[in-house]
């Protein structure tokens, strides 16, 4: 009788190994204030075979405020511009960022901007699923 609670020695993490779909799928989505608007655009990278079917976009403020939009194309013609004028900008915002994959690869990532002093950034910390 083995002394684990259960075997799990034929398990493994496929999603997260060389080779596997997961690991040449590298989201990035990058952040720019212009005038009074957030333009959110996706960089992503997907494995042989798939593509973006939609990242959903989520900017917060720090009363919790939210707006919410979606992109559906990845690159300069998907970018989409979030007017910033019903929320408050005078500290940094939180934007939250989920990319899907039309094969169902996912990952969520977040990122801060200034809306004050413009400028661009970039969401991080991603998890990939």
């Amino acid at each position: 009788m083995s002394t684990n609670a259960f075997d799990n020695s034929n398990l493994k993490d496929g999603l997260h190994l060389a080779g596997t779909p997961v690991a040449s799928f590298v989201p990035a989505v990058s952040l720019a204030i212009t005038g009074g608007d957030l333009v959110v655009t996706d960089g992503s990278t997907f494995p042989a075979g798939d593509s973006l079917k939609k990242a959903h976009v989520r900017v917060i403020d720090h009363l919790g405020a939210e707006l919410r939009d979606t992109i559906t194309t990845t690159g300069g013609p998907g970018a989409k511009t979030i007017d910033l004028a019903s929320i408050n900008t005078s500290k940094p915002l939180v934007v939250l960022v989920t990319v899907i994959t039309t094969n169902g690869l996912k990952a969520d990532g977040r990122g801060e901007i200034f809306a004050v002093t413009g400028g661009a950034a970039a969401v991080s910390n991603w998890d990939k699923q």
